[in-house]
């Protein structure tokens, strides 16, 4: 029996280093088009074509900074985020929650109320990230970007991304960064460094 409740430990607590990492303390900066790499521009050429209101922006999640271009293409709103070296991380697009389909909605819904006495989902995101091959590698950012124009969803991977006010059931208010796979199943969780105290739920 100590070894049965040793193991759970164990594993539970294997799940909870997967699903919890370092908060998320985000500054960001607005920065002319001049000042963004110069690999990410060329890159960004055929958005760029039919995009508008560009905006570019240099960002530090107290760990490392990126490039991100947030932009109206196709009538959707899009980020697009670039390491500082200018290598592609993913491609994030506003979504509508309640467009998803039952099964997602469900799924996800039955989390955030099993963890959280209430919640208000403040942002939720598609974010395409690029293919992964058999030996670990992902492909190229050409390759990525071109799957995400042409909307090849078997060559992009596909995640949920919701920022969310919840109230814990210690009575704790937060703003938690959510993300789950394509099958709604959560793959990391952390919380955000408040950006507006006034809002708090009750």
């Amino acid at each position: 029996m100590k070894i049965t409740l040793v193991a759970i430990f164990i594993f539970c607590s294997f799940c909870q280093a997967f699903t919890q990492v370092k908060p998320k303390i985000e500054h960001e900066k607005s920065v002319e088009k001049g000042d963004f790499p110069k690999k990410c521009i060329d890159l960004l050429k055929p958005i760029l074509k039919e995009s508008k209101s560009d905006k570019y922006y240099k960002e530090f999640d107290g760990e490392n900074y990126f490039y991100e271009l947030k932009t109206t293409y196709n009538s959707k709103q899009f980020s697009i985020k670039f390491t500082e070296s200018g290598h592609l991380v993913d491609i994030e697009c506003m979504y509508d929650f309640e467009q998803l389909t039952e099964s997602l909605k469900e799924e996800m819904g039955q989390f955030l109320k099993e963890q959280y006495k209430k919640h208000k989902i403040e942002r939720f995101q598609l974010q395409y990230n690029p293919e992964i091959d058999d030996d670990g590698e992902e492909e190229d950012d050409k390759d990525f970007l071109e799957d995400f124009l042409e909307m090849d969803l078997d060559g992009l991977i596909l995640h949920y991304e919701m920022e969310v006010e919840v109230l814990t059931y210690d009575g704790e208010s937060k703003l938690m960064e959510l993300l789950f796979d394509d099958q709604g199943s959560l793959i990391q969780q952390r919380e955000v460094q408040r950006r507006d105290e006034d809002f708090i739920l009750y």
